[in-house]
């Protein structure tokens, strides 16, 4: 139904079903143009409503909205440390647009707020570094939160459209992982011997395993076959809201079975005699965590302290620094130049799919290429002399 409101101005009405008490729902819009504006504005709005697109309630800030996305979607299905993260990361795009209207929100302002990213450090302290601007990865995160958040909002009709994907994703560039060569690992292990055995076990696991950090501290011994060398990963530790939580493995390729060296096996064995001694010594001081690695009072090891005993060792003994998670690195590419398939290395690290490994690592498979042309170039050379 069109009325005329003025000269230039028509009212455009249209049915949008009943309330709960039966009451006929409408929905105005006021449109400023001519009769032939009015008529097509009205059929736009009748085939948005037919095909479940029309926005029935637009009155949410960005703030109020946010908030109710975090409760309804995040809160309700994602892992704890997933929803602290969120939580930091929507709150900062809170603080600087939570003020506008839901509906009002534009490219511009998206485009705006990312730029403004750029110019300064970030307020969470995961990416916090001394005098260091966020980079692009950062800033992808960002990016990737506030599109989950509005293209929610699409999809239960708050809004018709997602202004962020009229935005360009930020496009880090793309940083070959770090990781030991043979000789270097080598000499890890020989500097390895030296340490205290339970910094012996937590790096030779973590380097035999090409686990991640989580999996590693979230270790029980009822998951170490010792007698046969098997791990079963199928959980992993995090520290969230400053307390120490276990959760599952980050999908369902990250359950898995990993058949350990000897070498290995014989470090794990002498520290569990190590453990079990600490205990008995300890009584009933002693914490009681099932899990491998603990603290020295046998509770539940925070998931950093690898990454501290790790680095500590590195400078110690005057080797080239990497992270713990390099370890991961490490493994998977001394894998890949040994001529292990790459199928049977995405198992083992737990990768959904091979392209994720290959695309990790493609610097280590570009070397096994070269490797097997040095060996091909030997058998295919029949030319004599």
């Amino acid at each position: 139904m069109i009325r005329k409101r003025s000269k230039n101005t028509y009212e455009v009405t249209i049915d949008i079903g009943f309330d709960n008490n039966g009451k006929r729902k409408r929905k105005y819009e006021s449109i400023r143009g001519s009769i032939k504006d009015a008529r097509a504005r009205e059929a736009e709005m009748r085939a948005l409503y037919k095909n479940g697109q029309f926005i029935v309630n637009n009155s949410y800030t960005v703030k109020s909205y946010i908030d109710k996305w975090l409760t309804l979607h995040v809160e309700a299905t994602l892992a704890p440390k997933t929803i602290e993260s969120y939580k930091g990361l929507a709150g900062e795009f809170v603080d600087e647009l939570g003020h506008l209207k839901l509906k009002t929100l534009t490219p511009l302002h998206l485009i705006e707020f990312y730029n403004n990213l750029r110019q300064r450090n970030s307020k969470q302290k995961e990416f916090k570094g001394k005098n260091k601007k966020l980079s692009e990865r950062t800033i992808q995160r960002y990016y990737n939160v506030i599109n989950k958040a509005l293209n929610h909002a699409v999809q239960w009709q708050i809004i018709a459209y997602n202004p962020n994907q009229q935005v360009d994703r930020p496009r880090p560039l793309k940083k070959e992982a770090k990781y030991y060569d043979e000789e270097q690992t080598r000499e890890l292990l020989r500097c390895l011997d030296k340490e205290k055995i339970k910094n012996q076990a937590i790096v030779r696991l973590a380097l035999d395993l090409g686990c991640r950090r989580g999996e590693l501290t979230g270790l029980n011994w009822e998951d170490i076959d010792l007698n046969n060398g098997i791990v079963s990963i199928n959980k992993v530790t995090q520290y969230v809201n400053k307390k120490i939580i276990e959760k599952t493995t980050k999908n369902a390729s990250s359950i898995r079975k990993v058949y350990i060296t000897t070498p290995t096996i014989d470090v794990l064995k002498e520290y569990k005699k190590y453990q079990n001694n600490l205990k008995l010594e300890l009584k009933n001081k002693w914490g009681g965590s099932p899990k491998v690695f603990t603290t020295n009072d046998g509770n539940h090891m925070h998931p950093d302290t690898p990454s501290k005993l790790f680095r500590e060792m590195l400078k110690k003994h005057k080797l080239p620094i990497i992270n713990f998670h390099s370890l991961r690195h490490t493994s998977a590419s001394l894998q890949l130049f040994k001529g292990i398939g790459v199928a049977d290395i995405s198992r083992r690290l737990g990768h959904a799919e091979t392209s994720t490994t290959l695309n990790i690592y493609s610097h280590s498979f570009h070397s096994s290429n070269e490797k097997i042309i040095t060996e091909f170039t030997n058998i295919f050379n029949t030319k004599e002399g």
